[in-house]
């Protein structure tokens, strides 16, 4: 594996990417870090081994947000609701759900509220 080291510019427009062994840094701009992360993304999801079919429980192997910007919308030329969510780092990613699978992630909420209701209530995480 090759060693690699961002350093984003000090007014947070370019991002320098240098990879040892590998040549000169290139300089990327907000886009081009955008593209480079759908062609890595593309890249990946034909990978071996792929994803678990589950989050995993390490947090640090999760991509976390605390502001949660979502879309719903129809898209009756696919008999399918989109389902946007978007991501501080990776953009919008947008699934197109059937029915059924929207019918499936309701009741899992649905499950999740009641779970969450009858839970204990825990103390806050130390400071």
């Amino acid at each position: 594996m090759h060693d690699f080291s961002l350093e984003l510019s000090q007014d947070e427009t370019d991002l320098t990417v240098s990879i040892d062994g590998a040549g000169l840094p290139a300089r990327l701009s907000a886009g081009d870090v955008d593209d480079l992360v759908r062609a890595l993304a593309e890249h990946r999801a034909r990978m071996k081994p792929v994803h678990a079919a589950e989050p995993p429980r390490d947090g640090a192997a999760v991509y976390t947000g605390d502001n949660l910007l979502w879309s719903v919308s129809a898209a009756p030329h696919r008999s399918a609701i989109e389902l946007g969510v978007q991501h501080p780092g990776l953009g919008w990613i947008v699934m197109a759900l059937s029915r059924a699978q929207i019918e499936d992630l309701l009741a899992s909420i649905e499950f999740s509220l009641r779970d969450l209701r009858d839970a204990p209530a825990s103390s806050p995480p130390p400071v």
